[in-house]
């Protein structure tokens, strides 16, 4: 509106009919860049992070899990005793796309004490849990061997919650005993609850 021209005016001379036409026509030309007519989003283009599900990291953005934060253990009297420079690269990481996790991790020189069985596990989370079981592959040294194993998730039993990866080698037999001679590295997709 043209303050200085009457309202009577203004109608009169179409300007404010002008206005609204202009305003109109750049809401729907910024409208159809990313809307389809049946208000459905067609290509999205952003300048910057995307975030869902009312999450505080973007999707598709790492997030580090601390080596104090892990749990590491063994099954039966096995223990596996790890220290915070036995993470290298990435740790343990993970992203986000949906319910979707992306988990990778990478220890080196690990030790694994007691007697020796079949599973070396770490917890990650005590609130996202995996949806079902899921199988991945995984790198090893275990004790000097070198070998591709099986990763794995499962859920844990009604009303608990947790994330933790089980790690076996490859013959799903015992782990090696072993003084900072354990490494694993790996990273596998699966489904999750709780973020």
């Amino acid at each position: 509106m043209n303050i200085g021209l009457t309202f009577l005016a203004q109608v009169r001379d179409a300007y404010a009919q002008k206005s609204f036409r202009q305003m109109i026509m750049a809401i729907v030309a910024g409208y159809n860049r990313q809307h389809n007519d049946d208000d459905t989003h067609g290509t999205i283009t952003a300048s910057g992070s995307i975030s869902e599900r009312s999450r505080a990291t973007a999707m598709g953005d790492w997030t580090s899990v601390p080596w104090s934060a892990v749990t590491f253990s063994g099954s039966g009297s096995m223990t596996w005793s790890t220290v915070s420079t036995n993470l290298t690269g990435i740790g343990i990481g993970y992203t986000l796309l949906g319910s979707t996790m992306l988990l990778a991790w990478s220890f080196v020189g690990t030790s694994v004490k007691g007697t020796a069985n079949t599973n070396l596990t770490f917890k990650i989370s005590n609130t996202i849990s995996p949806v079902s079981i899921t199988y991945g592959t995984f790198h090893y040294n275990n004790n000097g061997t070198f070998g591709i194993g099986r990763c794995s998730v499962a859920p844990l039993a009604a009303g608990m919650q947790g994330l933790t990866v089980t790690l076996n080698i490859v013959s799903l037999g015992n782990w090696a005993l072993s003084t900072q001679n354990t490494d694993t590295s790996g990273q596998f997709a699966f489904e999750v609850t709780g973020v």
